[in-house]
């Protein structure tokens, strides 16, 4: 396709670039890890102990996602970036680590979104227990897709899950993308 020749933007390209994000940016916080993907077909009600959601939303679209995990899933993943053990890692620095972890894919995702011109927000990462999914519901639309996939590292697993609902038609140029340069350090508050 031609860069300057316009396209739909569908909500399979949307969760595709949700999923690549997710990738990307767990990727980056466990260390530089390999991570490898594998979707979760057919989905599942409750995925892990705890999970950690974030909107990201604007006018034409909107997008929840949310990364469900165990305590000692996390405290593996986030021992590089806290340069430390992981059986020191105290549960409030993991929940801490997995909340960063959905606002940098969101902020990933809001980028890419604004480098196609299309205007979105984002919340403040939630954190609550997994088992609370069930309270969840999603009002199943013909412009809804929910997707489901787990991350691994080779030793530890993350969940992950979105919702996307494109609210009106969009159009963009070229190709949205989440490769970026950002390399800088990750600062836990």
């Amino acid at each position: 396709m031609d860069s300057n020749e316009s396209k739909a933007l569908t909500k399979d390209d949307v969760l595709e670039l949700v999923i690549a994000a997710s990738i990307s940016r767990l990727s980056m916080m466990a260390g530089g890890s390999t991570i490898e993907m594998k979707r979760i077909d057919p989905p599942k009600r409750v995925l892990a102990h705890w999970m950690t959601l974030i909107l990201v939303a604007g006018e034409s679209l909107r997008v929840t996602f949310k990364a469900h995990f165990s305590t000692t899933a996390a405290q593996q993943l986030a021992q590089k970036s806290l340069n430390t053990d992981a059986d020191v890692i105290s549960s409030a620095q993991v929940k801490d680590f997995m909340k960063e972890y959905c606002n940098m894919t969101a902020g990933n995702l809001k980028n890419a979104f604004l480098n196609s011109q299309i205007e979105v927000g984002i919340s403040l990462p939630l954190l609550t227990r997994g088992f609370d999914k069930v309270f969840f519901t999603t009002s199943y639309k013909q412009a809804t897709l929910e997707g489901q996939w787990e991350l691994t590292d080779g030793k530890s697993t993350v969940y992950c899950s979105a919702t996307v609902e494109m609210l009106k038609d969009v159009k963009i140029q070229g190709k949205l993308s989440t490769e970026d340069d950002s390399s800088g350090d990750i600062e836990f508050l």
